[in-house]
């Protein structure tokens, strides 16, 4: 669901002076994220394993099933797997639906102003709370922090839990939750949107650590993401 785009004027500094932009809100089509953290740790069922390391830190490579890209190491006497979730979201914003064709059309955008992200959970089976997911904004490819500015943190959503913030039915729209945002994250997707007609990427990152004991990840997560934009256009 979106919020239709919205025509505002913005006054001139000053008494008497005439309309100088056009601020256009937009809310994005909501960005879909849907992963399946179980198929990652090969749908494996029961704990984490204990395993004794203190006499050979070595005995943590041999961990099987662990999801590609994740590691164990030795830490106070126990293996412990960490597993670092990175999921890029390409954004393509001139060809998302009812686009603004005032920003579409013009040859110049004096600013754009992010204004909110919202963020909800539609469904969700995973047997662990998520980590807290680090949101980045920065260019077409981006897959890692070091590319990318930190645009705020989704906090860690309970296991088995649909997102409940805003009153209406959880894991709907209605239920967004908001995610408070960072100034240089605001001005890194302000100048990303502000050529529209480039891709651009968000990218979610998560950071999961297993302890001995600990469950072993199954189910997935269906996440939504929602910025709104405000397109600041000169009126001549």
């Amino acid at each position: 669901m979106r919020r239709p785009a919205l025509l505002a004027v913005t006054l001139a500094a000053g008494c008497g002076l005439l309309p100088s932009n056009l601020t256009i809100p937009y809310t994005f089509d909501a960005q879909e994220v849907k992963h399946d953290l179980g198929a990652d740790f090969k749908n494996q069922q029961g704990t984490f394993p204990s395993v004794d390391c203190s006499k050979n830190a070595a005995l943590c490579d041999s961990i099987p099933n662990l999801p590609t890209g994740a590691t164990a190491a030795c830490e106070a006497g126990a293996c412990v797997a960490h597993y670092d979730l990175r999921i890029p979201l390409p954004v393509a914003l001139s060809q998302m639906k009812d686009f603004p064709t005032q920003v579409s059309q013009s040859s110049l955008v004096n600013d754009v102003q992010v204004q909110s992200v919202t963020y909800w959970a539609a469904a969700n089976t995973l047997n662990i709370a998520t980590p807290p997911i680090d949101i980045y904004v920065g260019p077409q490819g981006l897959t890692s922090e070091a590319g990318g500015t930190q645009l705020g943190t989704l906090p860690a959503i309970p296991k088995m839990e649909k997102t409940a913030c805003g009153g209406g039915t959880p894991g709907t729209a209605a239920a967004a939750c908001q995610i408070p945002l960072t100034d240089a994250g605001k001005k890194a997707f302000g100048t990303l949107a502000r050529s529209f007609k480039t891709p651009f990427t968000i990218l979610l990152v998560g950071h999961l650590a297993l302890h001995r004991g600990d469950a072993i990840p199954t189910g997935l997560i269906d996440l939504f993401l929602q910025p709104t934009l405000a397109f600041v256009l000169p009126l001549s």
